[in-house]
């Protein structure tokens, strides 16, 4: 699964659109926008992130570069259809073809229905669910001209069953499943494959503790502990590469097995073998 000679284009790298955190955040780890740039970069991609906070452009782009990969940075909204519009011109200048497309996109807001503000509805939905669609209509033509390209929609497994503490998300991520498989249909035409990743909970190979939003998860995950993100990123890989080409339109949860089983309903004690 080696993309050198493939442009890889990920929107979305920086949970803290604007603010001073890099692409590492506190609550969910790693954002998976940025831990795809990585994993891309490693196998020789070319890979162009876009995303509205410099500062983890900057610091995504000295971490590939200090491995030898090859990345370009444009500073731009990937939700926003004006912003887009921009970017597309910056990268017409460099590249004239996109491989991959990944649909990063994460904004999150931590209520309940009621108590979800209906501006922050608005802004979650505009960026999680209607972001990708945007960024995907403006790469498109780039898109086309590959004639073996895949487009992967990150989503997650709230998306799939819902999440109370996170709504917006849960709704928006939902919105991305339907999305991708209409996706898949309508832009077979032209060799282009639509997939869905729905991750579970992920943190830093390196993290010192588990963050305490994912330890009531724990005793519903078969596995029993969270994913890293390079066990997310090489699911995105694979389905990106020449191994999944007969793939398209499915969605893929990396979840440590949390979808396997009905939440709430193991036994307190493991079974002796």
């Amino acid at each position: 699964m080696n993309f050198n000679g493939k442009t890889v284009v990920v929107a979305s790298v920086a949970t803290d659109r604007g603010s001073e955190k890099t692409h590492v955040h506190a609550a969910y780890g790693v954002h998976i926008g940025a831990a795809c740039a990585i994993d891309f970069a490693k196998h020789s991609a070319h890979v162009v992130a876009i995303d509205s906070n410099e500062l983890a452009l900057l610091s995504l782009k000295n971490e590939i570069e200090k491995m030898g990969g090859l990345i370009e940075t444009i500073h731009a909204d990937p939700s926003q259809t004006e912003s887009l519009e921009k970017a597309v011109q910056i990268f017409s200048k460099n590249h004239d073809v996109a491989h991959v497309l990944i649909n990063a996109h994460h904004d999150t807001e931590l209520s309940n229905i009621v108590n979800t503000s209906n501006e922050a509805w608005a802004r979650v939905i505009a960026f999680d669910l209607l972001g990708p669609v945007y960024a995907t209509k403006a790469f498109l033509p780039f898109l086309k001209k590959s004639g073996q390209a895949a487009i992967v929609n990150m989503g997650s497994i709230d998306g799939i069953n819902g999440n109370p503490q996170i709504p917006a998300y849960s709704t928006a991520k939902g919105g991305l499943i339907p999305l991708t498989h209409l996706m898949a249909d309508e832009f077979a035409p032209f060799g282009i494959r639509v997939n869905y990743v729905a991750r579970g909970m992920v943190t830093p190979v390196d993290a010192k503790v588990i963050n305490p939003m994912f330890v009531p998860l724990l005793e519903h995950t078969p596995i029993s502990r969270p994913a890293y993100p390079h066990e997310v990123t090489a699911a995105v890989r694979f389905l990106c590469s020449s191994e999944a080409s007969y793939i398209t339109g499915i969605v893929l949860p990396v979840d440590g097995g949390r979808l396997g089983i009905t939440p709430g309903t193991r036994f307190q004690s493991a079974v002796q073998s």
